[in-house]
């Protein structure tokens, strides 16, 4: 059985109101949607990262807004340089994985201070756990196992520069592990 690339409910619920500009600011968006308990487990910061500024965005859109969201998990978890080096990005970000421009990516100026002394990100990107998502996947949706980046590609491109320029990184990364409410495998 194919399932269909099209929004879930769930992701129809957490649609920011207004059209692109002008649209909801996203502290009103974030009072509205904590007024539904359905989405009390989603941490703050994966609204504020992923599903308000991405929530129309085409690659979001075929990839993920399938997805319950009402049941996935987002697990703040440690990783080392190296597990995170085995995550897949979308073929549109791939290519930041392979050969390294040197240059960083534009970090808003609260992050550049947090990346200095912490030598990792503030703001955890969100990776995917493919395994643990519904299946059969939709036919377009571009979904590689067992990890996928959802979102962070700056920052992930900042780490694999951070590496390749030998500089210091910390021992473990913080990111949101987005999991399905199947069996879970662990970290």
């Amino acid at each position: 059985m194919e399932r269909s690339n099209e929004p879930s409910i769930s992701w129809q619920e957490l649609a920011p109101r207004g059209s692109a500009y002008p649209r909801e600011t996203f502290d009103s968006y974030l009072i509205r949607i904590r007024l539904n308990e359905t989405y009390d487990h989603i941490p703050d910061e994966v609204f504020e990262q992923w599903i308000y500024p991405l929530h129309q965005d085409e690659q979001t859109l075929r990839n993920y807004a399938w997805l319950d969201v009402s049941v996935l998990r987002f697990d703040r978890v440690f990783w080392s340089f190296e597990q995170l080096q085995g995550i897949h990005l979308i073929d549109l970000f791939e290519p930041m994985r392979r050969g390294y421009d040197n240059e960083f990516a534009r970090l808003p100026k609260s992050e550049a201070p947090y990346w200095e002394t912490h030598c990792t990100w503030r703001v955890p990107p969100i990776i995917a756990d493919i395994d643990s998502l519904p299946k059969p996947f939709p036919n377009k949706a571009e979904l590689r196992r067992p990890y996928q980046l959802v979102e962070g590609h700056s920052r992930f491109h900042n780490l694999l520069i951070s590496q390749h320029q030998q500089l210091h990184l910390a021992a473990l990364h913080p990111v949101y592990l987005m999991r399905g409410p199947g069996p879970q495998k662990s970290t």
